[in-house]
């Protein structure tokens, strides 16, 4: 069984203050897809920059 666990990484780095972006796709009304950006650190440094993660699309429109 495969876990989905996006929601719980973009919950977590909502709560750090670490989330800069959150986009959702909209498709006839329904959210059927979610990126999220979060500034990005090398060991104890935080740098300039963001990394992108997690990306969610709804099974039934992934490849589309």
């Amino acid at each position: 069984m495969i876990r989905q666990a996006e929601h719980l990484i973009a919950a977590a780095l909502r709560e750090t203050g670490a989330l800069r972006v959150s986009l959702m796709a909209v498709t006839e009304g329904r959210i059927v897809g979610h990126i999220a950006a979060s500034k990005a650190g090398v060991g104890d440094s935080v740098c300039d920059w963001c990394m992108l993660d997690p990306v969610a699309v709804r099974p039934d429109v992934q490849g589309q």
